[in-house]
């Protein structure tokens, strides 16, 4: 019997319950698992807030701030690199395509069709697609560059705060 212009399968109960189970299984998992960690983040957060309120600016045992932002801005700059990488590989694979009119000149012509209306459709050059496709990848190319460059200078200025960050930490009239 149809159900909805599919058929049903016939299965048996004990197909249906191991099915059923397995679903509900995933289900806790997953919902366990985002329970879990939002009464974690609500813990840390209350725990930082009377950290703070007891005037605790930094924990023992985490790293300090100064290692975080170095971290973070060797990542930056690792990131922006990738990116230029990228984008110049993308950018020369594009630009190595050939320009469509002096393909053009060398294929043949496409041989007449009708479309429903009984007129014909433009023809539709697999030449001019894949120079299209490269133009695309060209762009996507220099955006790729452009992005990774900026990755790069913001890098390399996180990496510059880090190393002034290190260079107060260590004061004597500052708490830690």
């Amino acid at each position: 019997m149809p159900l909805f212009g599919h058929p049903v399968p016939n299965e048996t109960p004990v197909d249906v319950f191991a099915g059923a189970l397995a679903a509900a299984a995933a289900l806790l998992i997953v919902g366990g698992a985002v329970l879990l960690r939002w009464q974690r983040n609500r813990h840390h957060f209350a725990l930082m807030q009377a950290a703070l309120e007891k005037g605790i600016t930094s924990f023992p045992g985490q790293p300090p701030f100064w290692l975080l932002s170095l971290r973070q801005g060797i990542t930056t700059i690792t990131l922006g690199i990738a990116l230029i990488v990228v984008g110049a590989g993308a950018w020369a694979i594009g630009h190595g395509v050939e320009q469509p009119a002096a393909a053009l000149a060398n294929e043949p012509p496409p041989p007449p069709q009708d479309g429903p209306d009984g007129r014909r459709p433009p023809p539709r050059s697999p030449i001019i697609e894949q120079w299209q496709r490269a133009q695309m990848e060209q762009t996507l190319g220099q955006i790729a560059v452009g992005c990774g460059i900026i990755l790069l200078f913001l890098g390399a200025a996180r990496t510059a705060f880090a190393r002034t960050e290190r260079r107060y930490a260590n004061t004597p009239g500052t708490p830690t």
